[in-house]
């Protein structure tokens, strides 16, 4: 029950894409015109054993690609790939739900060593980066009509920010947040927004996902840090990964945070690694906005590569 309510709370109630929001027959039976139930109010732990994309290859040849980032609409893939000491980014589009992705084509333009890129789930033309250096930045690089990109800085302070990951409408970005200044006692969740998703649009001020305790410490589930958060579209929803498993929380606003006292995580047992989680990562880095899919980034099969899974009965 509380994981069918946290799907209720998340997703939203708008149409379904007439190309690919995929449903079930209420009876069982197949998708033929009948009663059907929309894979929003499934419970939020109901998924297939995630697939590896074996098929997505890039256009000279490359394979081993991670961060998977879909647009909303489930018709734009971007993933980036380390190579050569650089990280590169790919894209690659369908015209339906109903065939694969497959071949994806290099973005130039986007090859750094200090850059790893965070395809962005918003437009088509964005791509969320972390800036490495003294300390890690989050950035958003917008692609110019001359085939040049920019690079606009999105919070500027001296702290460490990581793993960013955006709304499917591109107005709202949440990323992993360290303070800087001493005693580094707290890890956070932290988001900034703007009011729409368009070229020199002002970022808000950097603000916190987690609710401090009386004693300054953390609200995450058991004072521990998560890793690789991945936000649901409507940006009511967060998956978040701890030492290989996956887990889900919801709120019921875009403006209460995450993580409370009250907090309570569902885990996601079918999303999670299946090998030893000291060695093996998985991470839902984005999601279709009807909630029907799931793309992650693991090594769960011994090299980083790309996973869809399925929402199901």
């Amino acid at each position: 029950m509380l994981a069918a309510a946290a799907a209720c709370q998340t997703f939203s109630a708008d149409p379904l894409p007439t190309d690919g929001g995929r449903t079930d027959s209420t009876d069982g039976g197949p998708t033929d015109g009948g009663p059907q139930t929309p894979c929003a109010v499934r419970p939020i732990t109901s998924w297939s054993k995630p697939r590896r994309m074996t098929e997505l290859v890039g256009d000279s040849g490359e394979k081993g690609f991670a961060h998977p980032f879909v647009t909303a609409d489930g018709l734009t893939l971007w993933v980036d790939r380390a190579g050569g000491g650089r990280f590169e980014v790919f894209r690659g589009n369908r015209a339906s739900r109903s065939v694969p992705f497959r071949t994806l084509e290099r973005v130039p333009g986007l090859e750094q060593s200090n850059v790893t890129p965070y395809p962005s789930s918003a437009r088509d033309g964005e791509v969320l980066v972390m800036v490495a250096g003294v300390r890690a930045d989050i950035a958003l690089r917008a692609e110019q009509p001359d085939g040049g990109w920019s690079l606009t800085t999105i919070d500027q302070r001296p702290d460490n920010e990581a793993w960013p990951t955006l709304s499917g409408d591109g107005t709202l970005a949440v990323f992993l947040y360290f303070e800087a200044e001493p005693p580094l006692r707290f890890f956070d969740v932290a988001f900034v927004d703007r009011a729409r998703a368009v070229d020199g649009e002002p970022w808000s001020r950097l603000a916190g996902l987690v609710d401090r305790l009386p004693d300054g410490g953390s609200a995450l589930p058991n004072g521990r840090r998560i890793e690789t958060p991945g936000l649901a579209p409507d940006g009511l929803g967060l998956f978040y990964s701890v030492d290989g498993r996956v887990f889900y929380v919801a709120r019921p606003n875009r403006t209460a945070p995450f993580f409370t006292a009250a907090t309570q995580p569902i885990a996601i047992p079918a999303l999670d690694a299946e090998k030893d989680a000291t060695s093996t990562t998985t991470a839902v880095r984005s999601q279709t906005a009807d909630g029907c899919e799931v793309y992650l980034t693991s090594n769960r099969d011994g090299t980083d590569d790309i996973y869809v899974a399925e929402r199901g009965p």
